[in-house]
């Protein structure tokens, strides 16, 4: 998936940099994508500036109604 590999491109700085603690997808007892989570250690203005440049949020992958920040 093309969206994925820019979502995983845009996280690598912020992994590099001890940022990302913990990403995963959540599955259903199907096996099916029924969300995701992500431990951050950041700033709001860093959380602010990794959603603006999100492309999950830019090709309606994640839903920014629907985040728990």
């Amino acid at each position: 998936m093309e969206v994925r590999e820019k979502h995983l491109a845009a996280l690598a700085s912020y992994k590099e940099a001890g940022k990302v603690l913990y990403a995963a997808a959540m599955l259903d007892d199907g096996g099916n994508l029924c969300g995701s989570l992500m431990a951050l250690d950041m700033t709001s203005e860093e959380i602010d500036a990794l959603l603006a440049a999100e492309p999950y949020l830019a090709n309606n992958v994640w839903d920014k109604s629907r985040m728990e920040i």
